[in-house]
């Protein structure tokens, strides 16, 4: 699903629906009871491993990954000189908290860190048991400032097109966005693939930072904001497509059943009364 949920009008409301049925996953199938948490990133942007999710608590996601000799990581459509992420000393497996010895089996599809060997089926499911790596990384955070975001949101506040380019896309100098800032941020692998990036656990906070972005984004301008979609329906409109409407029905497969997406852009009453921000 990666490919029409990226780089397409349907970005933001897919993963506020994406992370709403992990949540449900969680309480149904785990016996869960709290909410989605949100990493804010940008309390600890200028050195993001000393944000508390990353200190290899009980209580944290884990931490850094070992030393790792390599070149860097890739940022998967990033423009030159912007494709590659320098190495910040991590890289390995991680090295201590609840996820140290979590297996990642499989992918993956297009690896981002070097020197990762690509899955050997062509779609990144075979089996590959791994440990979990990252190299968490303070160039890619800076992009995640508090400033920095609260700059696009209020630059953009009428402008869905806008405001997207800046958390998904790219920045008017052209290097990274927001969104991808937070996922290059604790890169490594799988969390640099952006097939297999679910399977780093951070995944989820990082989004539901990145929904509640958005949300203060709608606030701005409420009765523009829960009707504003921007973009086509494929990615980078390849090939060409028309654009996105409130109308477009958006699903997970068989993780539950389909939704339009008029119905996502609520947190509070949306989904039929399924979203309730809190907190």
């Amino acid at each position: 699903m990666a490919f029409t949920t990226h780089y397409t009008g349907n970005f933001l409301s897919w993963h506020r629906f994406y992370i709403w049925a992990y949540e449900q996953a969680l309480r149904n199938e785990c016996g869960y009871i709290g909410y989605s948490p949100y990493w804010n990133w940008g309390r600890y942007s200028s050195d993001p491993i000393k944000h508390p999710i990353f200190d290899g608590s009980d209580a944290s996601l884990s931490g850094n990954g070992g030393f790792y000799n390599h070149t860097g990581t890739k940022m998967i459509s990033a423009p030159a000189p912007y494709d590659i992420l320098p190495p910040a000393g991590g890289g390995g497996c991680l090295l201590n908290g609840p996820f140290k010895d979590t297996v990642i089996n499989l992918g993956p599809f297009q690896p981002g860190l070097s020197g990762i060997t690509p899955n050997n089926q062509s779609d990144g499911l075979g089996y590959n048991p791994r440990c979990l790596r990252r190299d968490i990384n303070p160039i890619a955070a800076a992009v995640t400032a508090t400033n920095y975001t609260m700059l696009q949101i209020n630059k953009f506040a009428n402008d869905i097109n806008g405001f997207q380019i800046a958390m998904f896309d790219y920045a008017e100098d052209r290097s990274w966005g927001i969104h991808a800032g937070g996922h290059y941020t604790f890169g490594g692998d799988p969390a640099s693939d952006t097939l297999q990036s679910p399977n780093d656990p951070v995944f989820w906070p990082h989004h539901t930072m990145l929904d509640r972005v958005w949300w203060i984004w709608q606030t701005r301008n409420l009765t523009y904001g829960l009707q504003a979609i921007g973009g086509t329906r494929t990615f980078n409109n390849t090939p060409p497509s028309p654009l996105a409407t409130l109308d477009d029905e958006v699903g997970l497969l068989h993780l539950g059943a389909p939704v339009i997406l008029r119905d996502l852009l609520n947190t509070v009453g949306g989904k039929g009364g399924d979203f309730c921000y809190v907190g």
